[in-house]
């Protein structure tokens, strides 16, 4: 996973991306493929001890059979957070 973050006084932004590679040991049918992801997300400090996170996660998923995939899963994600500071 490569990333990037750019802080503000009270605000940091993020930037992720991220690939898996099949390590080749299984049937190729069953063979988990190549996947790509990535993850923009934020905080903004609501004091010097709370801060409030957020993003969005999106993977792809390559080279699986449509018989094996869990259609109803889902590939996105949005989370909402709260980070505190000892």
């Amino acid at each position: 996973m490569v990333g990037v973050s750019y802080s503000l006084k009270r605000f940091t932004g993020r930037v992720a991306v991220g690939a898996d590679r099949a390590d080749g040991r299984a049937l190729p049918a069953l063979r988990k493929g190549d996947n790509y992801s990535l993850d923009v997300g934020g905080s903004y400090s609501l004091s010097r001890r709370v801060a409030l996170t957020g993003g969005v996660r999106y993977e792809i998923d390559r080279d699986k059979l449509a018989t094996l995939k869990d259609e109803r899963r889902d590939s996105q994600a949005v989370y909402v957070g709260t980070a505190f500071k000892f």
